[in-house]
């Protein structure tokens, strides 16, 4: 966010997505954001840590960062994807293959999240989506 009467430039290193853009600016307002809402105040110190992604553009992507790690999962072409950001900002160095504990466990918390996302569309259109 930029707003000179808000902010003095300061720059935060918290990760956050889209859905959590409306929520922090109900925080900057002072009003509470919606329980149906998804996201969380970019502000909060209490801020999950794994953050999740889908791209539905050139391939169907899903995804989350957590720490330093990108994790991606091409349900397109069924590979597997981890990047340690940290090391290699510009994701060129696949490290799945070095990583298969933290890989099996990103695949059950990917798996959660997707159901998840399931659920909550049934809950929002009031049709089942399975």
């Amino acid at each position: 966010f930029i707003n000179p009467t808000l902010f003095n430039g300061e720059r935060m290193s918290c990760i956050g997505g889209i859905c959590d853009v409306a929520p922090s600016i109900f925080s900057i307002l002072n009003k509470p954001a919606p329980d149906l809402w998804q996201g969380e105040n970019l502000f909060s110190v209490k801020r999950r840590k794994r953050v999740y992604f889908f791209s539905p553009y050139s391939d169907y992507l899903f995804g989350f960062r957590e720490d330093n790690y990108k994790f991606i999962f091409n349900a397109t072409d069924n590979s597997t994807a981890l990047f340690d950001l940290k090391k290699d900002p510009f994701e060129a160095n696949n490290i799945a293959d070095k990583q298969p504990q933290y890989v099996k466990e990103a695949n059950k918390h990917l798996q959660s999240w997707i159901q998840y996302q399931y659920n909550y569309m049934d809950k929002i259109l009031g049709v089942s989506s399975k």
